[in-house]
């Protein structure tokens, strides 16, 4: 399989009494914090916030967030790539976290991790997903009649597509309420992609429903685009105009900023 962003792999080892004294160390918060970082790639400090920390008062969030995060780097599980996140966060909640080959031993024991610096535009476009993720976390603990069932990113979220490639998805989510099942195909769109070069990926998406592919669960999930800027958004639905049956059923764009009011108006369509 590609590696990751295009960097090479290496794998890790960890030798067993390491392993012994980190694994009865670890707390359950410690280790969803591993885990959201494991599925996501790369994760900001507030990012972390909102997946794995939410549940706590907003006196002691910010204090448990800097121990478990300073923890986890301390212990070797979990590296900072840099810290240029802007805005007002500061400390644990300003940097961009990923796995160290260790945090891969415990999390991701079978696969492979990246080894060469992540470029700018693939640790944006990483992020925006992730964020994704943090905000459909969030909002769904104010909406508990959906849950999140699944959550994965590149290459986790790939599907062979018959003809020796794969669709290539951001990301892949299954969302349920009591009495339905939500399948999304994620793209994250930047601006930075060309629109012939994003019509190309989307007709990729209408051949694989022609040729009667099945997606996870044997279901093809809905493809939802998220994009960044009206100028975007009107661009893009205007292509998506353009293409054939079944775009408008299998496409659905929106802003980043209503992407979770999207997702969950899908089950009252």
């Amino acid at each position: 399989m590609a590696a990751f962003g295009g960097h090479c792999m290496s794998a890790h080892r960890i030798s067993a009494n390491r392993r012994q004294w980190l694994e009865s160390r670890l707390s359950e918060r410690d280790r969803l914090v591993l885990d959201w970082v494991a599925r996501l790639r790369l994760a900001t400090g507030q990012q972390l916030e909102q997946l794995a920390f939410d549940d706590l008062s907003p006196s002691s969030l910010p204090v448990v967030r800097g121990r478990v995060l300073r923890r986890l780097v301390d212990w070797n599980l979990l590296e900072l790539v840099d810290r240029r996140v802007g805005g007002s966060a500061k400390g644990s909640a300003s940097g961009i976290y990923r796995l160290t080959a260790a945090g891969h031993a415990i999390a991701l024991p079978a696969a492979a991790r990246p080894t060469r610096p992540y470029t700018d535009r693939f640790t944006a476009h990483t992020i925006a997903t992730s964020q994704l993720a943090a905000d459909l976390v969030l909002a769904l603990r104010r909406h508990p009649d959906y849950q999140l069932a699944t959550y994965v990113t590149e290459p986790a979220s790939w599907m062979p597509d018959g003809l020796g490639n794969y669709l290539k998805p951001d990301a892949y989510l299954r969302l349920q309420s009591a009495s339905l099942t939500m399948h999304w195909w994620v793209e994250i769109d930047l601006g930075s992609e060309s629109l012939p070069a994003l019509e190309r990926k989307l007709r990729n998406y209408l051949g694989f429903v022609a040729r009667g592919l099945g997606g996870p669960s044997g279901t093809v999930p809905r493809v939802v685009l998220v994009v960044t800027s009206d100028g975007r958004l009107e661009a893009v639905t205007t292509l998506l105009r353009r293409l054939p049956y079944p775009a408008t059923d299998l496409f659905t764009v929106c802003l980043s900023g209503r992407a979770v009011v999207t997702l969950l108006a899908a089950f009252d369509e």
